[in-house]
């Protein structure tokens, strides 16, 4: 069971239970990617001998479409999980001047038109704010530049699959597979990123956590050295 660290009147939550499983599907995601990405590359690299359109080629690519679009439902909400719980501890530790409630940590991704920054900048001060409320002195914070490379791909990716959807509907079937393979390395790359962002938050919030558990071991024992003094009529 992870521990919950006192910080002020509140506790913050343990989260690196959901920081892993939110990597473990973010990793999942992207091997599923490169097998994308291999099959796109096959079938072009055959486009002529028609393989994609073949039952076995139309097969493979089912099949994996139909893992795709169940680990396509998971990773959002493991990730999404664990971005509101992130955000929330800095809420329980009482983090001054941050831009929103916790809860639109979750909603903001499901607002339209919102959804296209503020997600963003919820995730930007996560990454700025824990690392100047949970490290254990003063610190250079990091740059956000991984989270501004992370969400520009993330934009892209949808962009690309406007695209390719658009190609694949007016019947340019070798143009199609050619903007999967992009699509595939632009997915690869973005998951790979969130998936670092994740580990090096979680770190920062587990460092902290344990820093709280042994200050609060000390101040026991401090608590139960000075009782026994009393006990044998000593002086505090």
């Amino acid at each position: 069971m992870e521990q919950q660290a006192n910080f002020g009147h509140d506790q913050i939550l343990p989260n690196a239970g959901r920081a892993k499983d939110a990597i473990l599907f973010l990793k999942i995601y992207a091997g599923l990617e490169v097998v994308l990405l291999l099959i796109n590359v096959v079938f072009i690299m055959t486009f002529e001998e028609g393989l994609w359109a073949s039952p076995e080629g139309v097969f493979t690519g089912l099949g994996v479409a139909l893992v795709m679009m169940i680990a396509a439902i998971i990773l959002p909400i493991a990730f999404i999980m664990w971005m509101r719980r992130a955000y929330a501890n800095l809420h329980r530790a009482g983090v001054q001047d941050l831009q929103f409630n916790e809860g639109w940590a979750a909603g903001a991704w499901f607002v339209p038109f919102m959804n296209f920054v503020r997600p963003y900048r919820i995730m930007k001060e996560i990454w700025i704010r824990t690392q100047t409320a949970f490290q254990s002195e003063e610190i250079e914070v990091q740059s956000h530049a991984a989270i501004k490379n992370w969400w520009i791909s993330f934009l892209a990716l949808g962009i690309i699959g406007n695209i390719q959807t658009n190609l694949a509907t007016n019947g340019n079937v070798e143009g199609s597979y050619l903007l999967g393979i992009l699509n595939c390395a632009v997915a690869i790359y973005n998951l790979l990123l969130v998936s670092k962002i994740v580990l090096a938050i979680s770190e920062m919030e587990t460092e902290f956590a344990e820093r709280v558990r042994l200050s609060e071991a000390e101040k026991t024992a401090r608590i139960a050295g000075a009782y026994r003094l009393l006990q044998e009529g000593g002086t505090v």
